[in-house]
């Protein structure tokens, strides 16, 4: 909750610098044609793309189980809990 109000008082402020005119942000011009989140960076955009979107798709595979991700820290993470005295 403490973060939502967080959000809230910079939006606020926020909007309060644009309208006084004092304040130069680059607007998120990098827009995910999936699920629509925008980015100021087209580097944030293409790591979303190929990590975080609903159509980035697992590459790393657990070789016990039929866990899979993206990401090979996670599938290291998975062995290590759920398999430690194979992966030992």
């Amino acid at each position: 909750m403490m973060n939502h109000l967080r959000v809230a008082r910079w939006n606020d402020w926020e909007q309060q610098l644009r309208q006084s005119g004092n304040l130069d942000i680059r607007e998120r011009s990098f827009v995910c044609v999936d699920c629509g989140k925008a980015y100021v960076v087209h580097r944030s955009l293409w790591r979303h793309r190929k990590f975080e979107c609903v159509n980035a798709k697992p590459k790393f595979a657990c070789e016990m189980c039929p866990y899979k991700s993206p990401h090979k820290w996670c599938i290291e993470n998975h062995k290590k809990r759920h398999h430690s005295n194979i992966y030992n």
